[in-house]
């Protein structure tokens, strides 16, 4: 399963690329820390996982989210933030985020849910 990380934070980045690396089966295929290079290289990728923050340099997971599936790729969508407002929760299923997790108390669920997609 290919995964995509867009995350603008180096040690969440970090955290993540150990977590996913431990997953058999999961092949990180590509980082970004900002809207418009992520949604580049998640077209170009086609991942199976997109695991995104709301909160970028320069913009949000949000524009992502809804170019992404303007764009009509198939990429499950994660949601990974500190931002958990249920408001974002509800936007961001509203826009076609397959799953919403509070990584500052939810991370070892959201990797979970990976491992789980994963097998």
């Amino acid at each position: 399963m290919k995964v995509f990380i867009v995350e603008d934070s180096p040690i969440v980045q970090g955290i993540l690329r150990k977590e996913l690396g431990r997953i058999n089966g999961v092949e990180l295929c590509g980082m970004a820390h900002e809207p418009e290079e992520a949604v580049n290289a998640i077209r170009e990728q086609e991942p199976d996982l997109v695991i995104l923050d709301i909160v970028l340099h320069n913009g949000n997971g949000f524009e992502v989210l809804k170019r992404v599936r303007a764009a009509g790729l198939k990429s499950r969508i994660m949601i990974l933030t500190n931002h958990s407002f249920w408001h974002y929760r509800m936007i961001s299923s509203e826009m076609g985020a397959d799953l919403f997790f509070d990584k500052s108390i939810e991370l070892e669920k959201a990797i979970q849910a990976v491992r789980a997609m994963a097998c």
